[in-house]
């Protein structure tokens, strides 16, 4: 069976100051295109809202200043435009004669756009590096490309991050292989096995300044990535036992060159029978938020909502929420909920966080749990759900 999904962007307002769930008022909403895979958004500084993604659809409603105006392989790269009232400013697609894959989207304060993925195809536009694997995609905010990198050993960017400071990070796993031009080999130089994580920064204007592998013998892949208000990276590797068949994780910081780590500290979010996972990873201040889904064993602390899961089954997950100094402590670690036969999906967009200008953490997700804590207004107080997750919204203080 074939799906195909037209992908509808809604843009909610959260009320002034408020972060309830009756204060959230639809803005405006639009479809666009169609068989659309993964994507995600961003608002810029100006409040246009950018979407991303992947698609094979070819109906995407391009301009006529835009660099690809039409689908070029079985799925492309999109990236549209819309004003703060929903009006589309711009829209193009992006790619080659085969594949790409969409997995991360940034926007810096002038308005510049990053797009991060996959891409198989040979002929895929680039100004910069050779082969397929990881891209990474700049257009100003008139959608006119800025510069494009591709492969040197990027086997799929995963994640990007941005700071105030010109630095850019991108995120993710290798095959080997992994160089970049003019850039001395960082702290971890050799290429472990099977696949290892990688980060790897540049200067906004696409300039590499630094690439380090990160991973041992299994399987790794950095899914998030963060830099701090010094401009300092943390990033967080998933890591999986290909004869265990276990997940363990852990969060690094870097220097910006990437020669040295700061520190590693494990988060527990696997057991031998239970797969847990990474979603969201935040920095603000000196603190790190960091958010996914854990089953038995998370490193929660005394002040922890949710100390520990209930015993009921060996394969239940759920949703967490963790607090770090940049230097790695933990501050603050608990689940979500007790866990009552509960799955949260915590890889890509499925779990985010975002730290609110009240000081507030909203993290969403998605659960099939019934005991998740709600509050006397809530939109919706049960989960009717037996089969299938349903979206949450939760937000601490």
């Amino acid at each position: 069976m074939h799906l195909v999904m037209r992908l509808l962007i809604i843009l909610f307002a959260l009320g002034a100051g408020q972060c309830y769930a009756h204060s959230l008022s639809i803005r405006w909403g639009n479809y666009l295109g169609s068989s659309v895979g993964e994507s995600a958004h961003v608002v810029d500084a100006q409040g246009n809202v950018i979407v991303a993604g992947n698609t094979s659809s070819t109906v995407i409603p391009t301009t006529s200043d835009s660099f690809q105006r039409s689908l070029r392989g079985s799925d492309d790269l999109f990236v549209a435009k819309f004003s703060a009232s929903g009006r589309l400013l711009w829209a193009t697609y992006y790619g080659g004669s085969g594949r790409e894959t969409f997995q991360a989207l940034k926007a810096d304060a002038a308005g510049n756009i990053y797009v991060g993925g996959t891409t198989a195809s040979a002929d895929f536009p680039r100004t910069g590096l050779s082969g397929v694997g990881g891209v990474l995609i700049s257009f100003d905010g008139a959608g006119q490309r800025r510069w494009a990198l591709a492969g040197n050993g990027m086997a799929e960017v995963i994640a990007l991050a941005i700071d105030g400071e010109g630095n850019l990070a991108a995120c993710g796993s290798s095959l080997g292989g992994l160089s970049l031009p003019n850039v001395a080999a960082g702290w971890q130089s050799s290429y472990g096995g099977n696949s290892d994580g990688f980060v790897a920064t540049f200067s906004t204007l696409g300039i590499a300044r630094g690439v380090t592998y990160w991973g041992g013998v299994g399987e790794d892949y950095v899914r998030a990535c963060e830099f701090d208000a010094t401009g300092n990276l943390h990033a967080w590797l998933l890591s999986s036992n290909t004869v265990t068949r276990t997940r363990q994780s852990s969060i690094a910081g870097f220097a910006a060159s990437l020669q040295g780590q700061l520190y590693s500290t494990s988060i527990n979010i696997s057991t031998t029978a239970c797969i847990g996972g990474i979603g969201d990873l935040k920095a603000t201040g000196n603190t790190l938020w960091a958010t996914g889904a854990s089953c038995s064993g998370l490193n929660t602390t005394a002040d922890a909502e949710v100390r520990e899961l209930r015993p009921r089954s060996a394969v239940t997950t759920a949703p967490f929420l963790m607090r770090l100094s940049t230097s790695g402590n933990i501050q603050y670690g608990s689940y979500l909920n007790p866990g009552s036969a509960g799955l949260i999906s915590a890889s890509g967009n499925a779990d985010s966080l975002v730290v609110m200008s009240s000081g507030n953490i909203g993290v969403c997700g998605g659960t099939l749990a019934s005991d998740l804590p709600v509050t006397a207004n809530a939109l919706e107080k049960t989960n009717a759900s037996t089969d299938l997750a349903t979206g949450f919204l939760t937000i601490l203080s």
